[in-house]
Formats: C-alpha cells, sequence, structure tokens
C-alpha cells in the first residue's frame, strides 16, 4: 500500500505496511493439542525416571557428610528419611548400608578424638606413637584422617608447653629466697596459671616445704650465731 509520509516538511510517496497485515490468526487443532500432550508426557517421563536418582544422590552425601553420630543413629533422622523416600527398596537398602557404614566410621573418629584430648603422655602423641597408629590404622576417610593427625600434633604441642610452664615454675619456687614472694608473690602466680587444679596443689605444697626450708635455714643460722 501507498501512503504520503513525511520527509524533511514535503509529503513523498512511501511503503507503509499497517500492523494489522502481519497479525496471523490460527486456530488451534486436536492434533496441536495431542501434540502438546505427547510432549508432555515425555518430558513428565523423564523427570520421574530422574528423580529418584537424584534423592538417592542427594541422601548417600548428606549420609558420608554427616559427622554426628545421633543424626545416624538407627531410627533417628537420616534412617528415617531413608524409610520415608519414594525410592525402590533396593535403594532403600544400599542407602541403610552407608549409614551403618558411616556410623561406624564416625564412632571410630569420636573414640579417637576423644581419646586424643584425654591422652596426658607426650610419648603417645607423638610421630609413631600410639594415636598416630590408631588413627593409621582405623581406615578413616583423607579428612577425618588430616582432622585427628591435626589434633594430636595440637595437642601435644599443647601438652610440651604446659609441662615446660609447670616446670620452670616449679623450678622457680625450689630456688626462690625471698621469703615474702613465696608467702604473697606465688601464690597469686600459682592462683592464675592455666594449670590442673592438681598441678596447682602441687606447687603449692613446694611453696610451702620452699617456706619451711628457708625458715629452718634461718633459725639455724641463729643458733650458729649464739
Amino acid at each position: 500500500m501507498r501512503v504520503k509520509c513525511s520527509s524533511g516538511g514535503k509529503f513523498t510517496n512511501c511503503l507503509y505496511k499497517p500492523k494489522n497485515e502481519f497479525k496471523i490468526k490460527y486456530k488451534r487443532t486436536k492434533d496441536d493439542e495431542l501434540l502438546d500432550y505427547f510432549f508432555a508426557s515425555i518430558a513428565t517421563a523423564e523427570h520421574q525416571n530422574k528423580t529418584p536418582n537424584d534423592i538417592f544422590d542427594k541422601i548417600k552425601k548428606k549420609i558420608e557428610n554427616t559427622y554426628n553420630i545421633d543424626e545416624l543413629a538407627k531410627n533417628g533422622p537420616l534412617d528415617k528419611e531413608i524409610q520415608n523416600t519414594k525410592l525402590n527398596d533396593k535403594q532403600k537398602d544400599q542407602l541403610q548400608k552407608i549409614r551403618i557404614d558411616q556410623e561406624a566410621i564416625v564412632l571410630r573418629y569420636n573414640n579417637i578424638k576423644d581419646g586424643i584430648n584425654k591422652e596426658t603422655e607426650i610419648s603417645n602423641l607423638r610421630d609413631f606413637g600410639y594415636w598416630y597408629i590408631q588413627i593409621a590404622t582405623a581406615k578413616l576417610p583423607e579428612k577425618m584422617t588430616s582432622e585427628l593427625n591435626k589434633l594430636r600434633k595440637e595437642k601435644l604441642d599443647h601438652l610440651v608447653n604446659y609441662i615446660n610452664d609447670y616446670n620452670t615454675m616449679q623450678t622457680d619456687i625450689e630456688n626462690e629466697t625471698d621469703l615474702g614472694k613465696l608467702e604473697n608473690f606465688w601464690p597469686n602466680q600459682i592462683s592464675s596459671s592455666n594449670f590442673t587444679q592438681e598441678d596447682k596443689n602441687n606447687l603449692n605444697k613446694a611453696r610451702e616445704n620452699r617456706i619451711n626450708e628457708l625458715k629452718k635455714t634461718q633459725t639455724d643460722e641463729i643458733y650458729d650465731k649464739i
């Protein structure tokens, strides 16, 4: 269709295409609806086939990343989650085996961890010592093995520093020559230390013994002068 249009203030012939010319009126047929239903059915079937595998992988990963023994226990959250899924019996049995194996792994991990935290012997914490061997033979995942060895070394360093600090304070008390410090300064030092109550009691005994030694020495010196 030719119509007048303006160009630089003058009207010239130009091609104009009305919008209505490009509107296509299309009526859907039953064949179209059947095709839609067919493709939707295929998509649904693919989704249904994929979903159980997604659920299985999700729960499997969740189990393997769980360190909480209560969550892994029989009748615990993960056990119930497996029971309530829409997986087939074979998949459920596989997940239950993974859960039981993970429970045993976490139990070994926790036992070694507790043992290291309670250890008081330096030799048991050293490389190739008792806890080193326990970790190496526990057949734990690499992540757990690394965490336990890190804990073992940290505990070893802590224990070495603790013993050094204790021995230093004990030696200083036993060599103290000032009665005033033994009666006032050292009690405060012992009390504010990070030693166990048992070790604090032993340091106070060493302090009292030193006080008695100095007093006896002073008495002996007085008698010698007489």
